[in-house]
């Protein structure tokens, strides 16, 4: 029963967004499942695709270049090799891997003493070792100690000291907020390539700046440093000042670029193995610091952000 109150709800959710669609683009709701249909089994996309990602705007020959569920995994399993993904899965094997890129503080759950947890930073974060798209990550807010370490100790987590970002990366929200990096290892030319990079900056009051927790991602130009694209969320499009505050984010620079760049090739040529690597990426007033990488890192930062046909351009490194 549960999985056909699913597939009903999934079909509600489409048919809810294909209205939309269809008031904007003049087309009927019949036009927009068999265009739908077909591009899942042409291409591969799937329906958030092809509605927050707009796929239904493309033409065939833009669509054969753009990733899509279907391909993006393709991609991964060629990239990267099974018995190296644990130094970007595992938080705790990661940040010992690059530890030339982590400065702050950190803990393990499980095997944190008393006295480390009561010296441990105010307002530490609290991230799950099996959580995905920021689910499950919390800040200590400093409560009673004793129950707070029972409650921490039942976890499989990371405890982590809460990063002073750079004041150039504040929007207005309680969130650290990052930078995504997406890099190639180029084996032909043994060396990292940087693929894409975007700005995800918090909104409200959620500790995570993560795109499906209700943040915006802006594209950034490679070269300069500058957000190049107008924004996005889970639930808005064209999204130009930052929602909460008066931040035009179009043309905004990102503090310390040259650390972001040089930092994430350097991080991708410490790990060869996995070929395909999106890195989150906080700014502090020295530099930069690595939160994560993901072997498997959402395929929408490529192309519901910015500039699209990112299929086509990986495809050069990764056969």
């Amino acid at each position: 029963m549960g999985k056909i109150s699913y597939l009903l709800n999934y079909i509600q959710r489409s048919n809810d967004a294909f209205r939309t669609i269809c008031s904007e683009e003049g087309k009927s709701l019949l036009s927009r499942w068999v265009d739908s249909v077909w591009c899942s089994v042409r291409y591969g996309s799937m329906i958030r695709q092809y509605s927050v990602g707009k796929f239904y705007k493309y033409s065939g020959c833009q669509r054969d270049k753009m990733m899509t569920t279907r391909r993006f995994f393709q991609i991964v399993k060629k990239a990267n090799n099974p018995d190296y993904i644990k130094y970007l899965e595992n938080k705790l094997l990661f940040n010992e891997y690059f530890k030339p890129f982590v400065q702050r503080k950190w803990y393990d759950s499980t095997s944190i003493t008393l006295e480390q947890f009561r010296e441990a930073p105010s307002g530490a974060i609290i991230k799950p070792l099996d959580g995905m798209e920021g689910q499950g990550v919390y800040k200590l807010m400093g409560g009673a100690i004793d129950e707070e370490y029972k409650k921490v100790k039942g976890l499989h987590a990371i405890i982590e000291e809460c990063l002073v970002q750079h004041p150039g990366m504040c929007f207005g929200n309680k969130s650290v907020n990052t930078i995504r990096v997406i890099t190639v290892w180029d084996e032909k030319a043994q060396k990292a390539q940087l693929i894409k990079v975007v700005l995800r900056a918090g909104v409200g009051t959620a500790v995570v700046d993560n795109f499906h927790q209700g943040g915006c991602a802006y594209e950034v130009d490679i070269p300069t440093g500058y957000v190049c694209s107008k924004g996005i969320s889970a639930t808005k499009s064209d999204i130009i000042i930052h929602p909460g505050t008066d931040i035009c984010m179009l043309g905004y620079k990102v503090p310390n670029w040259t650390a972001v760049v040089n930092g994430c090739l350097k991080a991708q040529s410490m790990l060869p193995q996995c070929r395909y690597i999106s890195w989150d990426v906080a700014i502090t007033t020295d530099g930069i610091e690595l939160i994560e990488g993901n072997h498997n890192g959402d395929y929408d930062m490529l192309e519901f952000v910015g500039s699209t046909g990112y299929y086509e351009k990986i495809k050069k490194f990764i056969q």
